[in-house]
């Protein structure tokens, strides 16, 4: 399944409670720094030619399904990174997305296990407001 919009896959040891967290916080921040969509990858059941890039967590060794995700994406000589390049390259935004508006409130926001690009609380809220009415509907 290709993603519509540029989607990055975090790649780790999603093994533990504690291992999770930190991959969902390394997906925040690469949403956040990227400017793109983050999904953090739980199992095997993901293609890596489906995303854009990848960013590998140190832990990506300490699983198998890690390894063999990162082994691949490294084999097709995707954009790969590490959690050090991607905050030493890329800086925080506070400027929504939707709206352009440097706001404290613009942050990623997490949608159905995908953390979105940064957003404001009024464009977020607009968007929510948005997408219940299309459910609605």
């Amino acid at each position: 399944m290709t993603h519509a919009t540029p989607v990055v896959l975090v790649i780790g040891n999603t093994s533990t409670a504690d291992t999770l967290s930190d991959l969902t916080a390394l997906a925040f921040d690469a949403a956040d720094r990227l400017r793109l969509h983050a999904v953090v990858a739980v199992g095997m059941e993901h293609n890596v030619d489906d995303y854009a890039g990848v960013v590998l967590d140190p832990s990506w060794l300490d699983s198998t399904s890690a390894a063999v995700l990162g082994a691949e994406a490294m084999e097709r000589d995707m954009c790969v990174m590490t959690p050090e390049e991607l905050h030493a390259t890329f800086e925080p935004t506070r400027a929504c997305t939707h709206c352009g508006a440097v706001r404290p409130s613009a942050r990623p926001r997490l949608i159905g296990g995908t953390w979105t690009p940064s957003v404001c609380g009024g464009c977020a809220q607009a968007s929510a407001v948005h997408r219940s009415l299309a459910h609605a509907a």
